[in-house]
């Protein structure tokens, strides 16, 4: 999900015609939207929209430059409305952070060892999965400088 101004239109030819929005706002909406599928995540909302957001538990997942997109996007998983959500996911939160902390200081042992025990203690997570594939390529290939910790999704 993601959220600004939009353009609704009547797109079409004589025989068929649709209704439709369009816009930058939709098209990032739809790359935010295809992600779920390379992080195996549910519902995931740009910064934009978190911002927006009263009393819902989210997880910052990273800053992405999405397909098609020249500025990056900070992405966050929500997770459901505060009352809902048990310790479980505040404590997956912060565990969480702590494990992208070790990734943005290039700490790639150590953000592996965390995003694997993120798994082992609160079972299969898909942005922790991500994270382990992405910090053990990177500790082969580390990124190059200026390290501005952008992940590039070429295809969703």
């Amino acid at each position: 999900m993601h959220c600004g101004h939009i353009l609704l239109g009547h797109i079409g030819a004589l025989d068929h015609y649709e209704y439709t929005p369009m816009g930058d706002i939709v098209n990032t909406a739809s790359r935010i939207e295809g992600l779920n599928k390379v992080l195996g995540t549910g519902t995931l909302v740009s910064d934009e929209l978190v911002r927006q957001l009263d009393r819902f538990l989210s997880r910052e997942i990273g800053r992405f430059k999405l397909a098609g997109k020249i500025k990056p996007v900070v992405v966050h998983e929500l997770l459901g409305r505060l009352e809902e959500c048990d310790a479980s996911k505040t404590n997956l939160c912060t565990a969480f952070s702590e494990a992208r902390e070790a990734f943005s200081k290039r700490s790639w042992d150590e953000a592996i060892e965390k995003f694997q025990q993120i798994i082992i203690k609160f079972g299969e997570d898909g942005p922790s999965g991500f994270y382990v594939k992405l910090s053990e390529e990177y500790k082969k290939n580390p990124p190059g400088e200026p390290w501005e910790e952008v992940i590039r999704i070429e295809k969703e």
